[in-house]
């Protein structure tokens, strides 16, 4: 496909596919601020789930007699709980079961519906 070029100027189609996606994501923040926001902790917990049980500080099921309810510090950086495990730990892999869960459960939803939705389509009618 040629790229179009009118008088040293390019034409919205034929600017490149980065460009016009960087332009719609400043439209999106500037126009939707919350929704925007909302993406974006989306965005850090997905990561988070995936890529944070590789980066896990300690061992989320090893309970420390020393470290019983101990507050946040440079060691437990969300403190321990009342058998000395590390919290931020437990969060970092729950996360990763609740994305699972979730993806689980829209996926059954969509495939519910669907098959709901081709029945009713098919059978029913006017």
């Amino acid at each position: 496909m040629a790229r179009e070029q009118t008088a040293g100027v390019w034409t919205a189609r034929s600017r490149p596919l980065w460009s016009r996606w960087f332009d719609g994501t400043k439209r999106f923040i500037s126009q939707k601020p919350l929704g925007a926001t909302g993406l974006g902790i989306l965005f850090v917990a997905a990561v988070i789930g995936i890529v944070g049980p590789s980066f896990t500080p300690h061992d989320p099921l090893k309970a420390n007699a020393f470290a019983i309810l101990e507050s946040p510090n440079s060691t437990y950086w969300f403190g321990t709980d009342v058998l000395g495990r590390d919290i931020l730990t437990r969060i970092i892999l729950g996360a990763r079961v609740s994305l699972y869960v979730g993806l689980l459960a829209v996926a059954g939803a969509a495939i519910l519906g669907s098959a709901i939705g081709v029945t009713s389509g098919f059978y029913g009618g006017y």
